[in-house]
């Protein structure tokens, strides 16, 4: 995949990065530092989770099927912007230390902008692939592209808090920056929506401009 695809496999696991890091911190992160750092019960958070669940459900539903009508990248570049925007006021509300606040917070951070990432993403991630990588390609993107950021998303969460002494100010610029990453990244992939999965030539990235298809 990286001699014959270098580019849009880059790319691809660029564009990963923010739901994958969005999905852990706002999951096993958020978990943590509210117990450990507020002194909150483990129930508010795993509540507030079980309430973005459900809505993350349905996001999912109607991302997936605006990114056939629209096409992947805006869709997903809409969950990435938002998770961008959202993580500084999102751990304002969880200082509130208000479950309720912190529902909110969770249901827009997990519930919202990471599924809206969810829904198109399985789809774009195979498309921009060649018919005969496209399984490779896409466990390339999935597997080995989330170990450096989501895998180790709370690690990094937790050791930035501990490092600015308890201050939870640098998560948010860690998921800002990974936001930002995927921003740049989806912006140079092609869009693919419209293409014909039935020809193979027409997905070897090879052969076009990573940024073709816009």
């Amino acid at each position: 995949m990286f001699r014959k695809h270098p580019k849009v496999t880059l790319l691809a696991m660029g564009a990963r990065v923010s739901e994958s890091v969005t999905f852990n911190i706002y999951n096993a992160f958020l978990v943590t530092y509210t117990v450990t750092v507020l002194g909150l019960a483990a129930s508010v958070v795993l509540d507030a989770l079980l309430v973005a669940s459900v809505v993350g459900f349905f996001t999912i539903l109607v991302a997936g099927r605006l990114s056939d009508r629209f096409g992947r990248r805006p869709v997903f570049a809409t969950g990435a912007g938002l998770a961008l925007v959202s993580a500084v006021p999102i751990f304002a509300l969880v200082n509130t230390e208000n479950a309720a606040l912190i529902t909110l917070g969770v249901v827009v951070g997990w519930g919202l902008a990471a599924c809206i990432m969810f829904g198109p993403e399985g789809a774009m991630f195979a498309e921009v692939f060649p018919t005969r990588v496209r399984y490779s390609g896409m466990s390339a993107v999935y597997q080995i592209g989330v170990i450096p950021t989501g895998a180790v998303a709370p690690l990094i969460g937790t050791s930035l808090v501990s490092a600015w002494s308890g201050s939870v100010w640098p998560v948010a610029i860690y998921v800002m920056a990974m936001a930002l990453i995927s921003l740049v990244s989806v912006y140079f992939l092609p869009e693919t929506h419209r293409r014909d999965l039935r020809d193979a030539s027409a997905y070897d990235t090879t052969r076009e401009s990573v940024g073709a298809g816009r």
